[in-house]
């Protein structure tokens, strides 16, 4: 079998397989045997969805590696994803896009990740004409069980922040630790004087 490597994403190895039949498949494989789990559901959820309106690249086989880790086969389509076309094309072609299937509606769900949908939906507000715009962020990661949670005990206390820097160092640090100190100054500017 050949293979060529693709990437990855947070815990997951992409490849390219073709066997000597010249079946072509995309091989998901966890980077360690603690996201196995992750991937596990990842595999279960893409099976399901394959209905007449919805369609993602079939799952073909799974099983471990001899290394314990889990992997999954799914059917080579040809192209990109959605994912990768609107990371590539530029603002005008996604307004465009969110144009033709926002009209007439009255609500958005957009779920681009903090702060890219809080900015699209802010410079697109007028245009888009959508009465009510919300940014989704992790909520939809944590329903599909791609991130997972913090304890309840965490929550509760209000220290869900600090376990996300924990799961998530790189990329969470910067949002908690130097664009929320931005808040700082306008909290002393506009703090009530009889405290």
């Amino acid at each position: 079998m050949h293979t060529t490597d693709l990437g990855g994403h947070s815990g997951c190895q992409i490849l390219l397989c073709e066997t000597e039949e010249n079946l072509v498949f995309v091989r998901k494989i966890s980077s360690n045997i603690e996201y196995n789990q992750r991937l596990i559901k990842q595999a279960e959820k893409q099976s399901l969805f394959n209905t007449p309106s919805i369609k993602t690249p079939k799952v073909l086989d799974r099983g471990y590696t001899k290394d314990g880790l889990f992997y999954f086969d799914m059917e080579y389509v040809q192209g990109i994803t959605l994912a990768e076309y609107l990371k590539r094309i530029e603002v005008g072609k996604v307004r465009g896009l969110v144009e033709q299937i926002v009209n007439g509606i009255n609500s958005l769900i957009v779920a681009l990740g903090a702060p890219k949908q809080e900015k699209f939906i802010y410079h697109n507000r007028k245009e888009l004409n959508v009465p009510l715009s919300l940014g989704l962020g992790a909520s939809l990661d944590f329903e599909a069980g791609n991130v997972k949670r913090a304890p309840r005990w965490m929550s509760n206390c209000g220290l869900e922040w600090l376990y996300r820097i924990i799961q998530e160092p790189k990329r969470m640090f910067k949002r908690y630790f130097v664009d929320a100190v931005k808040i700082v100054p306008m909290i002393w500017k506009y703090r009530k004087e009889d405290i």
